[in-house]
Parts: structure tokens; C-alpha cells; sequence
């Protein structure tokens, strides 16, 4: 009967494209379910969006522009949210840089970790391709994820974040990783710092990955730069590292601030990203 009733959700929410579900451990913090146009009984993808502070997964999902692209390609897309402050801005609490409200802290990677959970209760879900996608605040989270649970994700899209300073995990192990920043952001600067004196300080995400590369015996992949992605230039460094079977890329956008403006190219990139080996 358990297994009658999956397959009634499933194709449920395969005709209504999204419905809304908390967490049994988090039942006070809802997510959105977005389905695939065209389901199978195959276990599907899936990608969670991480949103940035003060922002909805609505308005993320405007930046990105992937939902369509995801949903036709047969992937299901996750919109949790962030815990709202006492004056109204939603955020994640994803380490000691960034960026925990009120002085009171909420584990919000094990929230997320519950939604991965949940999603697999309620759906055919490859586990093996699990995928975050974050911006800003949403980018310091999904590190903060890959990098406490790094055998849980397939591949993390990171834009205008940055890493924890140690995370030695990410060294040997976890997901490609697909970091974009601009090197004019004041807010995240490229070479690191820090939001207040209260916080921890965090890294520079290019040098992160340069390391996570040596340490993992990446090689570095000649390639072309990447085509108009933002309304400026945008440079690019690759590496493969077969041994761990994933890939390490940093697009820089020259004279890219904190509230880049990405071009239709960018949500194709990202598509390619996401759907590649």
C-alpha cells in the first residue's frame, strides 16, 4: 500500500508540477517540490536552489532562469528558504562567516540535508545526482553542505560566495564544483575578508579551489574562455581530477560586482553544467 500511495504522489505532482512539503524534523519550514514535465519510473535528479539573504527562491529563480530548462530536461527542482530574522530577511546560518541572525543561530544544514531526505520519501530520486545551486548567502551555504556532507552532492554551482576556510574534505573528495564571482565585488570580495567584526573571516574562492585542485592532483584543462555570460568579459580556469571524477571551474567576471547580470548564456551554461558527466 506504501508503495501504491508513492507512486499516486508521484504522479500527482508530475501533473501539478510543484507542491509545497516541510521536513517530519523541520515541520515549521516548508519547501517548494518542483516536478519534470515528462516523469518516468527512473529515479530523477535533482537541484537545490539556495537563495541569497533578503531574497526568495522566486526571486533567485530569476537570476538563474533554470526552472523551465530543469523541468523539461527531467530534473526535480527544490526551492527551501532560509529562516526569516526578526525583522523579515530570510537567510542561511551556514558557518562563522556568513550569516547568522539575531544571535540565534538555526542549523540550517540539517535542514536542507532533511529536505534532500524528504524529497527521497516522496519521489523516485537519484541519489548520485543531487546538485546545489546558490547565490551569495545560498553559495556559502551549499559549501557549508559540501562540505559536511560531500557524499551527498554531484555537483554545486556557487556564485558571489565563498567556501569555508577549512574544509579538508573537499581536498579528496565531493562535487564538481562551478564557482562564478566578479573581481569588483565589494560585498564578497574575490580574495576573501570578512562582513563585521563579529564574523569569522573566509577565503579567497579562487584560491580554494586552486588548492582543492593541487591537493586533489587535478590537471588543469586548456580551454577557450566562455562566451558573453555577464555584460562584461568573463576568464575562466578548469581543472579534472580523474581519481576523484569531477571537475573544478572558476569563471571571473572582469569588472563583475556583487549583483553580477548574467546574459541568456549564462543559463545555458549553467544547464550544461548541471546536465554533464
Amino acid at each position: 500500500m506504501r508503495m501504491l500511495g508513492l507512486l499516486f504522489l508521484f504522479f500527482f505532482l508530475a501533473c501539478t508540477n510543484s507542491q509545497s512539503f516541510a521536513p517530519q524534523s523541520f515541520p515549521e519550514r516548508p519547501y517548494q517540490l518542483w516536478m519534470p514535465d515528462n516523469t518516468h519510473s527512473k529515479p530523477l535528479p535533482l537541484v537545490v536552489l539556495l537563495h541569497a539573504y533578503d531574497t526568495t527562491p522566486a526571486v533567485q529563480e530569476r537570476f538563474f532562469r533554470i526552472q523551465t530548462e530543469l523541468r523539461k530536461a527531467g530534473f526535480a527542482y527544490a526551492w527551501p528558504k532560509g529562516k526569516s530574522s526578526r525583522t523579515g530577511q530570510l537567510h542561511w546560518n551556514a558557518n562563522a562567516s556568513c550569516c547568522a541572525q539575531d544571535g540565534q543561530p538555526s542549523d540550517d544544514s540539517a535542514y536542507v540535508l532533511a529536505v534532500v531526505d524528504d524529497i527521497a520519501q516522496r519521489i523516485p530520486l537519484d541519489k548520485t545526482r543531487v546538485m546545489l545551486v546558490g547565490l551569495s548567502n545560498g553559495a556559502f551555504m551549499a559549501y557549508q553542505l559540501a562540505c559536511e556532507a560531500p557524499e551527498r552532492f554531484s555537483k554545486l554551482v556557487a556564485v558571489a560566495g565563498a567556501p569555508p576556510t577549512s574544509c579538508p574534505a573537499l581536498s579528496s573528495s565531493g562535487p564538481s564544483v562551478l564557482h562564478v564571482h566578479g573581481d569588483s565585488d565589494t560585498l564578497v570580495p574575490l580574495e576573501g575578508g570578512k562582513f563585521d567584526a563579529m564574523a569569522s573571516s573566509f577565503p579567497s574562492a579562487a584560491s580554494m579551489l586552486e588548492l582543492w585542485a593541487k591537493e586533489g592532483a587535478c590537471e588543469p584543462i586548456e580551454s577557450a574562455n566562455p562566451p558573453s555570460l555577464f555584460r562584461q568579459p568573463t576568464t575562466q580556469k578548469a581543472w579534472v581530477c580523474p581519481k576523484q571524477r569531477r571537475h573544478l571551474t572558476l569563471w571571473v567576471v572582469d569588472g563583475g560586482e556583487h549583483r553580477l547580470e548574467p546574459t541568456p548564456a549564462f543559463s545555458q551554461a549553467v544547464l550544461h553544467f548541471l546536465n554533464a558527466p
